[in-house]
């Protein structure tokens, strides 16, 4: 047999090679060819701070969750070094076992992108019959916003105490409001965005042909005025998603930030947890893998 992986820069790259959303024609073309999906991965990024990562954590303390999961656990890392100054490098809650049917994981992005913006990420990993179980249900039509809050809801809901009987406990209202806004995302359709040359690249391949052809009609001067007048709509415009293509950019140029890096991280990660091999030997045969795409 043949076991294919993508991680989540090669599904990136993939979807970039499409206008249109390339997901469900391909989960389609392998579910007639009878592929087994052994594992889907959901990942959903709440950048309006709806997601509380500080919320998370005290109401599991507090024994503030109805969920099918037995077991939650924390991680934290640090930055090391005399040379800099000690912060704190973001936590990550999980539930359930690496290994099993369904696991969860939630973390602070903006701590480990090193942004001061509120970037929070959950991500659902499903293995064996839940990921072709949930394979089959988008290809039937079901938003991909609706499955992840329904495998959500199934296995952890942060309640308030105020039943003894614990299924009838409500919803504490951050949770439900983070949920509903949960529920209306989409399936990618388009490449992402990442940094502000991506979105220069972006506007010259899909608007200067109308904007030569605005110069021509306006002239050069009047020209210059509506480009000042669209720039400033922009900027009132901006959004928090804007704000962190910006600010990271801008790491990127002045640190002269390595995206292999990144993608090496994910690949090993990847042969190491999913495939069984050792750390070692994990990071060893990822950075093979990315020395071997380099070639000419």
């Amino acid at each position: 047999g043949c076991h294919v992986v993508m991680s989540g820069q090669g599904c990136r790259q993939y979807e970039g090679q499409f206008e249109n959303n390339p997901w469900l024609d391909l989960f389609k073309n392998a579910i007639s060819n009878k592929v087994n999906f052994t594992r889907i991965d959901l990942a959903h990024d709440n950048v309006d701070g709806e997601l509380d990562m500080v919320k998370l954590k005290a109401a599991i303390i507090n024994r503030q969750t109805r969920s099918r999961f037995r077991n939650a656990s924390e991680n934290k890392n640090y930055i090391l070094g005399r040379d800099v100054e000690q912060q704190d490098d973001g936590h990550t809650i999980y539930f359930g076992k690496r290994s099993s049917r369904v696991f969860m994981r939630f973390y602070d992005k903006a701590a480990q992108m090193g942004t001061p913006l509120p970037w929070n990420r959950a991500e659902i990993e499903l293995k064996k019959e839940r990921a072709q179980k949930a394979v089959n249900l988008l290809v039937s039509g079901l938003p991909v916003g609706q499955l992840f809050v329904g495998v959500l809801n199934e296995y952890l809901t942060i309640i308030n105490l105020d039943d003894s009987n614990i299924s009838r406990c409500t919803t504490q209202l951050w949770w439900s409001s983070w949920l509903q806004s949960t529920d209306k995302i989409r399936l990618t359709t388009s490449k992402a965005i990442k940094t502000v040359e991506e979105a220069m690249e972006y506007i010259k391949k899909q608007y200067s042909p109308n904007l030569a052809m605005i110069k021509e009609y306006l002239g050069f001067v009047p020209f210059s005025d509506y480009i000042r007048e669209l720039v400033k709509d922009g900027k009132e415009r901006m959004t928090m998603k804007h704000e962190q293509i910006l600010f990271l950019s801008s790491q990127r140029k002045a640190d002269n930030y390595n995206e292999e890096n990144e993608d090496f991280e994910e690949r090993a990660a990847i042969m190491e947890y999913d495939g069984g091999m050792e750390h070692g030997e994990a990071e060893k045969a990822a950075r093979h893998l990315l020395d071997r795409e380099d070639w000419p």
